[in-house]
């Protein structure tokens, strides 16, 4: 894989969408989420992991919210339920 870097912002509190004690701050609000920049292949262990992440960069100390997005580099689908890269293609 490349060096070659983007910047997105990377969450390293929750995992695989489980949120202890149901805080689902750990999602949304702007501490939880770190703006970096990292090789795909640091990007591809991060996700690997089950932390999440975010294409884009939000606005210093702000929720998440795409409002707040004023920048990315990342174009990222997010395919859940089992469903094969095939068909979302198709679908």
């Amino acid at each position: 894989m490349s060096n070659q870097t983007v910047r997105l912002s990377l969450n390293f509190e929750a995992v695989n969408k489980d949120v202890p004690n149901k805080n689902y701050a750990l999602l949304t609000k702007a501490k939880y989420w770190r703006t970096t920049e990292v090789t795909l292949g640091e990007l591809c262990s991060h996700i690997g992991a089950g932390h999440p992440f975010m294409p884009g960069v939000i606005d210093a100390h702000c929720d998440r919210k795409k409002e707040h997005c004023n920048f990315a580099q990342v174009l990222a689908l997010d395919i859940d339920q089992g469903m094969s890269t095939e068909e979302a293609i198709a679908h």
